[in-house]
């Protein structure tokens, strides 16, 4: 081979595995932090709650909690009054605790509409009544879906 051929082989050998080693990094593919205030709301609460310079007046009731093996459900009714234009928003607050003590102490918080909930407590019902007799298949899953799911 001819010294040319040789450097040519040099620079490419070098130039592909700079390549590979530059999509190796992983803080360009990941996504910049969005600070929450960016997010649209999904419901009439979530909007309410994130409403800036006015004031809400917040009323909440406890209704219930669920302790299992993972953690706790904690449910609430709230009600949510904008003092500025006299309008309101109900609904319910599911808060999801989890159980290990050495857990970070985040908690998941849900925010449903007042006229969401019978649509939930439906779907719900139907999930915990699927049984064998849904599919001829041996195994299946239900799945609630939303319009927010076929978004993504």
């Amino acid at each position: 081979m001819t010294p040319s051929r040789w450097v040519l082989i040099g620079l490419m050998i070098f130039l592909s595995a700079s390549v590979s080693v530059q999509a190796q990094r992983r803080w360009q593919r990941l996504p910049v932090p969005r600070d929450p205030q960016f997010y649209e709301p999904r419901n009439k609460l979530e909007e309410f709650d994130g409403r800036m310079e006015t004031l809400l007046i917040k009323g909440r009731t406890w209704v219930g909690n669920l302790r299992v093996q993972n953690g706790s459900l904690r449910v609430e009714a709230i009600e949510i009054r904008d003092t500025l234009d006299s309008s309101h928003a109900n609904g319910v607050i599911i808060t999801i605790l989890p159980a290990e003590t050495n857990a970070p102490a985040e908690e998941i918080r849900s925010l449903i509409d007042y006229d969401e909930i019978d649509k939930l407590v439906n779907v719900l019902d139907t999930m915990a009544k699927a049984g064998d007799s849904v599919t001829k298949l041996r195994w299946f899953i239900a799945q609630a879906k939303d319009k927010l799911d076929e978004i993504k």
